[in-house]
């Protein structure tokens, strides 16, 4: 019998989770996520720094590739307590504005606070379901979510209403880890598409482009 442990069969992954999946109540599911981030939104908050330390490149890569720069507007959702919200408010100015939403007031909270305090008159930061936007038709010229998207039970509504929000040539930018082959670290990917243009990934593991 050999020593080495199975290998991770992708297929296989797939099959399980879209099983999974489909046994979920949706609306179940997207309240215990609410109450979970409600719980530990002061527990995430002082875990940024650490956060930063492992997306930092890549948050800073998908904002590049979504052209995310002076004057736009730009949606995020899952915004978490809105430390990469920070960092777009910063790059669209005085004369852009930038919303960051989620689910979990707690965290909304945190994000307006940490505006206020450095001052930031061009970031909002309001409860929102991604699947639901409440947000006007072609209202924003840039979406983006880092590690956001793998949480939502209906992602295909929520890409929907990204896609309502956004203006005629509007582009999405997005963080989400790939785990193609469990017998590797982790892969981070961070992507930029517009629903007019093929979409432009760049994922790397252990720091190493590819």
């Amino acid at each position: 019998m050999s020593d080495q442990p199975p290998r991770f069969d992708p297929v296989k992954y797939k099959e399980t989770m879209r099983e999974q999946w489909q046994s979920i109540d949706p609306v179940i599911y997207r309240e215990t996520m609410r109450e979970q981030w409600q719980n530990t939104a002061e527990g995430w908050h002082r875990w940024i720094p650490v956060v930063r330390v492992w997306v930092g490149h890549a948050t800073e890569l998908m904002l590049d590739l979504a052209h995310v720069g002076t004057g736009g507007r730009v949606l995020d959702i899952a915004a978490g307590d809105g430390d990469q919200s920070l960092l777009a408010a910063a790059r669209v100015g005085p004369t852009g504005f930038v919303l960051a939403t989620d689910i979990a007031p707690n965290l909304v909270a945190l994000a307006s606070q940490t505006a206020r305090e450095k001052g930031l008159e061009n970031l909002d930061a309001r409860v929102m379901d991604a699947e639901n936007l409440t947000v006007d038709d072609e209202s924003f010229d840039v979406i983006i979510c880092r590690l956001g998207l793998f949480f939502l039970p209906d992602l295909p509504r929520a890409l929907s209403e990204i896609r309502r929000a956004l203006k005629p040539g509007g582009r999405i930018g997005g963080i989400v880890p790939l785990c193609s082959d469990l017998n590797h670290p982790p892969t981070r990917a961070a992507w930029s598409s517009s629903p007019r243009s093929t979409r432009t990934v760049q994922s790397w593991r252990t720091g190493r482009s590819g």
